[in-house]
């Protein structure tokens, strides 16, 4: 058995967690002598990826990017799904859909002793991260809160996560893994990184919790609107800059110095952005109910000793 797992050109958390996570909770799957690919966390059920050839079995992955992959019952083994859109979108019957298999990352015996009560923390997307014209760390600073980079060691930023007080997330496995470990969440977009809708909402419905995203550059937006008396304003302020970015490429070492006006822009943008982010900390957080958690995390285990037993012999 092999897994099948996306890897961010620059590092992201929640796809680098699938290296050590399904040891944990499905030991000695590498062994299996059935051949296939094991498919979980991340959204890879889409033909934007090269998925595999042969048997692909899912547990827990989703939906998100471009078109679902072609359903041929005798290549898929799908277990469970994150959340009932990709259910509907893949054509699967609602019972297929429970939540993204992360969440079982609360009942792992590694992170069993963590702290808690710590500070709020802002988790951006990974490609909103890498942008060149954001400086998320000094934004942070401003707004009083903490910053925490997706782009770390999966245990280690999921550690901080579990021991933090509040979760401010762009990245949605942030918001997947505070919920977790029960600490509270808001999402936030700042419209630079590859914030999906569908990939929120199909988590959210899943653990029958209402979706709210916080748009960090909103009052940019709707000045723009004013100034140009009617006129459509773009999406969000940070769009500009990553229209001309791409995140999946290198980093540059030598950028030319930024003119004056790219200056008074970036200043505005870190100042709005910041108050925003300790706006987003003062209002309601979401955290789904523990009866709802604790359903997901059984069904969840029955699920995977169900695949041990099917193809460990287990």
């Amino acid at each position: 058995m092999q897994l099948f797992h996306w890897h961010a050109p620059r590092g992201n958390f929640g796809d680098d967690m699938n290296q050590w996570f399904w040891d944990d909770v499905l030991p000695g799957w590498r062994d299996w002598a059935a051949p296939g690919h094991l498919i979980g966390v991340g959204s890879l059920l889409t033909t934007g990826l090269a998925l595999p050839a042969g048997v692909k079995i899912v547990a827990g992955a989703g939906d998100g990017y471009g078109q679902p992959p072609p359903m041929d019952p005798a290549d898929w083994d799908i277990r469970f799904v994150r959340g009932p859109r990709t259910a509907a979108a893949l054509g699967l019957p609602a019972t297929a859909a429970l939540t993204d298999s992360a969440v079982m990352t609360a009942r792992l015996p590694r992170f069993a002793e963590r702290a808690t009560g710590g500070q709020t923390l802002f988790v951006p997307h990974w490609e909103s991260d890498v942008h060149p014209d954001y400086d998320w760390p000094a934004i942070c600073r401003s707004a009083g809160i903490g910053y925490l980079s997706p782009r770390g060691d999966s245990q280690e930023v999921i550690r901080a996560i579990a021991g933090s007080r509040l979760v401010l997330a762009e990245s949605l496995h942030a918001a997947i893994l505070a919920d977790a470990f029960r600490v509270p969440w808001r999402p936030v977009r700042s419209g630079v990184g590859g914030f999906k809708i569908f990939k929120w909402l199909d988590w959210t419905d899943s653990m029958e919790v209402r979706f709210e995203a916080l748009e960090l550059f909103a009052p940019i937006t709707r000045l723009r609107g004013l100034v140009r008396r009617g006129a459509p304003a773009k999406e969000v302020s940070g769009k500009d800059a990553a229209a001309t970015f791409d995140p999946e490429a290198p980093p540059v070492a030598d950028r030319p110095p930024p003119t004056l006006r790219a200056r008074v822009r970036d200043k505005v943008r870190a100042l709005v952005a910041a108050r925003e982010l300790a706006r987003a900390a003062r209002l309601t957080p979401f955290l789904s109910a523990d009866r709802v958690l604790e359903s997901r995390l059984d069904r969840g285990a029955e699920l995977l000793r169900g695949l041990a037993r099917d193809y460990g012999g287990a």
